[in-house]
């Protein structure tokens, strides 16, 4: 599993606590300047839209289209964010 995380402080301390739970998932980093309230997990032909405001709520897409979409974007995401 790759995962993407906002580069704060709160983020790196959450990963410094939790090592032992994600040796098998890799993790990069994001510029703050990109932070957003929200999370996006890809699986299969699903996309899972997450938004973490004061009012929490999900949305699922099922779509193979949008899943392949979601996936390249995530990819090139992951090659611009840092160790």
């Amino acid at each position: 599993m790759k995962i993407i995380y906002n580069n704060t402080k709160e983020a790196r301390e959450k990963i410094i606590g939790r090592t032992e739970s994600l040796k098998y998932v890799k993790y990069k980093f994001m510029p703050i300047t990109l932070e957003s309230p929200t999370a996006t997990i890809i699986y299969g032909n699903k996309v899972v839209q997450q938004s973490w405001t004061k009012e929490p709520f999900a949305v699922i897409i099922e779509n193979e289209e949008m899943a392949k979409n979601q996936k390249r974007y995530f990819e090139e995401l992951w090659k611009m964010a840092k160790q």
